[in-house]
């Protein structure tokens, strides 16, 4: 019983060798002396290649001769660049089959050979050598009439320039390949064309395009024959899907099938070299699914075939695995793949992995709130940004180097200088000299810290201004529309109380930008207008309460400027948006202690959307911010809490330091 593996094997050797037969020179051709070397490829090699062992068909391959050398020699550089990504080795042993095939003037073997070593050149990112080899073959190939190695030369020649970044000559490649392949129909070379064409125009922005080739290649997969050109074709449908699921969400089910079934076929058949693409192409749309689990069940998979990688690719898989932990809000998990990132780039002399490993080690830090090492990965990916895409900075900073190492130089020919006076000095002299210096640079260090932080304290302050200016749009939008309709309705004065009311909403949120503190007393006054206005909106009215304790004097308490307004605003347009009409907002301010207790409760409804998730998340995060710099002005305990009710609505409660006029 033949197994899958040899008979793929097998099957290659047979295809190869009908495209030597199939061309002219080779046919009616073969003298009776010959046949024993026939029979030598179509029984000894074959039997050699069922024994699944490399190392054996190369000591074969020494001891063939003639054409069947030519053919082990290409096929043992197939299966090492197929099963096992080494194309290197594809260049090595495809140049001894052009030599073997010059000796004997095997003028198809030759071409075969020039071929393969055109399609290792590609595979080695060597795009020029590539398009030279593959355009001479193509050139030879028509004169010859060989269009089995035309088509597969225009194919991988449309390989070249896509991964060379030029997009509309391999188009015109990808083209004059499937006019070859429909002509003999080659159904396997159509299918691989059309993916290609998928991702060509997809990348292009072409969505019509990409689908009309897309389902092309859907009609042609019930009849494909062999395991390598089903597996690379079901590899690019599945990242053809994940490129279109804007348009459809079940896309991305579509994309995990066609991965998955790729997969267990390049688990049956060996073929590990695409098995790194495939757990990532799965891991990705996972990902956009937001299913983070099964995304790193499938980035933990692609790392086991690490081994077939080139750094590149070793880089990218860490870096979807750190991603895919980020978004858990694992930021442990996330940094520590970050630190296996930062090991692979030492592999690979490439800016643009520099930048985004950094990008990721600001963002995580960032999330993570380490934000010393937040913004050193900010300064290095900037640093990296401006040396890839703006080559005067860089011309400048290079100059700056030299500059610095000139410095550096005579710097330390005075060192050298002083070095001999100092060994002149006296111990007790030369201990004082370095305790200075210590002192100094720690004075330094400590000096330049605090800059450090003073200006990112600076920063943080800034962006708190903008968020409380960035009263939600959509509001100002839904009041204007409410107060003119109206005005159009009603004729009355109470028109120009709602815009006045409107008017002072505005004029307090653009004045708190630059007040931090308000009188509680300024900050009531504000909510209720704020809550006049919103009762417009609504077409049920709500019920709303504001109990501030006798204990407190709100004319002299002060808190930080609209700092309820994101909360409010979030239980009425997020909780109030049934047909109930008992709902309700209280709003509490006790005094405890040296403490100012807020509390903001409402009964609305509490199931959950995508919209509703995200605004809660931004008004807690505005609120943290708030509270964080508060504390760091103040020196005094914040605190923050946000509960759901039994009753149904949610319960925020919040501590401030007890602040007055006088105090403050």
């Amino acid at each position: 019983m033949i197994d899958s593996k040899s008979f793929e094997m097998f099957t290659r050797v047979q295809l190869i060798w009908s495209k030597i037969m199939l061309q002219p020179e080779m046919q009616f051709q073969f003298p009776i002396k010959h046949i024993g070397a026939i029979l030598l490829c179509f029984v000894v090699l074959p039997i050699s290649l069922f024994s699944q062992d490399i190392e054996q068909l190369k000591y074969e391959a020494r001891h063939l001769r003639d054409k069947e050398k030519v053919e082990a020699y290409l096929q043992i550089g197939i299966i090492s660049s197929e099963k096992y990504a080494q194309a290197d080795s594809l260049l090595k042993y495809a140049e001894l089959a052009d030599q073997s095939a010059m000796k004997i003037k095997f003028t198809a073997g030759h071409l075969n050979a020039q071929l393969h070593r055109g399609i290792a050149f590609q595979q080695m990112n060597i795009f020029d050598s590539s398009q030279v080899i593959l355009e001479r073959v193509i050139k030879d190939a028509r004169k010859s009439n060989s269009n089995a190695l035309l088509g597969d030369a225009h194919f991988y020649l449309g390989l070249s320039y896509y991964r060379g970044a030029n997009n509309s000559k391999a188009i015109q490649s990808y083209l004059a390949a499937i006019k070859v392949y429909k002509k003999l129909k080659n159904l396997d070379g159509l299918a691989l064309t059309y993916t290609r064409l998928v991702g060509l125009f997809n990348n292009e922005s072409q969505a019509k395009e990409a689908k009309n080739y897309l389902y092309k290649t859907l009609r042609l997969l019930p009849s494909m024959q062999r395991p390598y050109p089903q597996i690379t074709v079901y590899s690019a449908i599945s990242g053809a899907y994940i490129q279109l699921n804007a348009e459809s969400p079940t896309y991305l089910d579509s994309s995990i099938y066609f991965a998955q079934k790729a997969l267990r076929m390049m688990k049956e058949f060996d073929y590990m070299t695409k098995a790194n693409q495939i757990c990532n192409s799965i891991a990705d749309a996972y990902y956009l699914k937001k299913d983070y689990e099964n995304a790193l069940a499938y980035c933990t998979e692609s790392l086991n075939y690490r081994r077939y990688l080139f750094p590149g690719e070793i880089i990218i898989s860490y870096l979807k695995y750190s991603d895919c932990a980020n978004a858990m809000e694992n930021h442990q998990m996330a940094l520590l793949y970050l630190d296996s990132v930062q090991i692979a780039l030492k592999q690979i002399d490439d800016d643009y992995y520099r930048m985004v490993y950094f990008e990721r080690v600001y963002q995580f830090n960032k999330d993570a709130g380490n934000y010393a090492a937040a913004m050193t990965g900010l300064e290095h990916y900037k640093s990296i940004q401006d040396s890839l895409f703006n080559l005067e900075k860089s011309a400048s900073i290079n100059e700056l180097l030299n500059k610095y190492n000139k410095v550096e130089d005579e710097k330390k020919i005075a060192d050298l200088s002083r070095q001999n006076e100092i060994n002149s000095l006296n111990v007790k002299i030369l201990v004082v000299g370095i305790a200075s210096a210590l002192l100094l640079l720690l004075v330094l260090v400590f000096f330049f810290r605090q800059s450090r932080l003073k200006n990112k304290f600076e920063i943080l302050q800034s962006e708190q201004r903008l968020n409380r200016a960035r009263i939600e749009p959509h509001f100002f939008f839904n009041a204007l529309t409410s107060i003119q309709t109206n005005a159009m309705m009603e004729h009355s004065p109470k028109t120009v109380s709602l815009l006045s009311k409107f008017s002072k909403i505005m004029r307090q949120s653009l004045e708190s930008t630059y007040d931090e503190m308000l009188t509680l007393e300024d900050e009531i006054a504000f909510i209720e207008q704020y809550l006049d206005l919103q009762l417009i909106r609504h077409e049920k009215p709500f019920a709303h309460d504001i109990e501030v304790d006798d204990a407190i004097d709100s004319s002299f308490t002060l808190v930080p400027a609209m700092l309820l307004q994101p909360l409010i605003e979030n239980s009425i347009e997020h909780g109030f948006g049934g047909d109930r009409s008992d709902y309700a907002l209280r709003i509490e301010f006790k005094a405890s202690g040296n403490e100012l207790q807020i509390t903001v409760l409402d009964n609305g409804d509490t199931g959950k959307t995508e919209q509703s998730t995200a605004h809660t998340s931004r008004a807690t995060q505005i609120m943290k911010d708030r509270l964080f710099l508060l504390e760091k002005l103040t020196k005094k305990r914040t605190a923050y809490t946000l509960t759901s009710r039994k009753e149904g609505g949610y319960q925020v409660e919040i501590w401030l330091p007890l602040m007055s006029k006088s105090s403050s």
